[in-house]
């Protein structure tokens, strides 16, 4: 009965992070993308505030706690992983799949974590990697130390200026970020606006017309793209329309290729 619920309907950015945690005391990231968890990490780093960090991969799943001082030294997530992935070796839920139960036990974890850190708990996960996992309950802690060549921004004004978009490997020039711009793209002669998620998800597109073509068999259907001088490619949130892309850049480079990053759930 005491907790009052704050709702930021924005979209987190390098601009508006520092003024949306500011207010708080521990930070918990439950994202899905490596450039917000990025982006969430160096904002917490620099405000000195604690991080619990959880994150699944079909039946594995991660948890850690970061900015929280122990046995003399304070870790980040850019200790573990300093690099992020190539687009490639970042696989979506629909490929690789999450049990809804996996999701729910690593989020509890993480709520654990989180009371740990507010009664100031010894035993908090810092300067450790716990990895679960669900299939055969497995559980293994790595312990990791700050690691000095990690990089990343130093001050405020350096985080507000960080592209964490094109540091995660996510080109900007060939994006659709409204609806407005969509409308624009597709009124132009020999456009068409491609789904490329599997042909059983929902929703289906019903606002614009489109074509389906699964990212799974693509390379079957390519031929059919020949027609259009101008693609736009969307899926449930980028990851596949991102890989359609590239796919179809290296067979047509002559084409005007885009995609819609947002997914099919931001059209109205």
């Amino acid at each position: 009965s005491d907790i009052n619920i704050d709702v930021f309907n924005v979209r987190m950015t390098s601009k508006n992070i520092v003024s949306i945690l500011e207010n708080f005391d521990v930070v918990v990231d439950c994202t899905d993308n490596f450039s917000t968890r990025y982006l969430i990490n160096d904002a917490c780093s620099l405000l000195k505030k604690p991080l619990v960090y959880g994150s699944i991969y079909q039946y594995e799943g991660q948890v850690s706690v970061f900015n929280v001082r122990k046995d003399g030294v304070s870790t980040q997530y850019r200790d573990l992983f300093p690099i992020p992935p190539n687009l490639d070796e970042a696989p979506n839920c629909n490929e690789a799949g999450v049990l809804p139960a996996h999701s729910s036990l690593i989020g509890t974890i993480q709520a654990n974590e989180a009371i740990k850190v507010i009664i100031e708990s010894a035993d908090v996960l810092a300067n450790q990697l716990l990895v679960f996992n669900s299939l055969n309950y497995q559980t293994m802690i790595i312990n990791f130390n700050e690691n000095h060549k990690k990089g990343g921004p130093k001050t405020i004004e350096e985080l507000q200026n960080f592209d964490y978009e094109e540091f995660c490997n996510l080109k900007k020039n060939d994006e659709i970020n409204s609806e407005e711009e969509l409308n624009a793209f597709l009124s132009q002669n020999n456009s068409v606006l491609i789904d490329v998620r599997e042909l059983d998800e929902q929703p289906r597109i019903t606002s614009f017309k489109n074509l389906e073509m699964p990212l799974s068999s693509l390379g079957e259907q390519m031929v059919d793209l020949k027609i259009y001088n101008q693609i736009c490619l969307i899926c449930a949130s980028g990851i596949r329309s991102r890989k359609a892309l590239d796919i179809i850049t290296k067979q047509f480079p002559e084409k005007i290729i885009k995609h819609f990053p947002a997914g099919v759930k931001a059209l109205k």
